[in-house]
């Protein structure tokens, strides 16, 4: 994986957190993260506006947002499996198929 997609992804991982106080007292690290990067500007602009939303909304705000988001839309969910079983018994043994995997992977 080439460095600029290791750190695209690795920042993109930050942003799609839930959000908590990190998010706010690294706000300004994150910002120069990203204004020194290899990324794209039009990459840049989207971290950055993330960034700044998350750095001037109230925790409570911003996570009532995230929830409403992702955990309320299906089609936007961030669970691995949501978009295949939903909420059904199957999603929880397909996780737990996956951790053996990385676990017999070494992971």
């Amino acid at each position: 994986m080439s460095q600029s997609l290791s750190f695209l992804c690795q920042l993109s991982a930050i942003f799609l957190r839930y959000p908590d106080e990190f998010i706010k007292q690294e706000s300004v690290e994150l910002g120069t993260l990203i204004s020194l990067s290899n990324l794209s500007i039009e990459q840049k602009k989207a971290f950055e506006e993330i960034r700044i939303f998350l750095e001037k909304t109230p925790l409570l705000d911003a996570q009532s947002q995230y929830v409403q988001l992702f955990d309320m839309s299906p089609s936007l969910s961030l669970y691995l499996f949501q978009h295949v079983h939903g909420d059904s018994r199957m999603r929880g043994q397909a996780m737990v198929d996956l951790l053996e995997e990385y676990r017999s992977a070494g992971l």
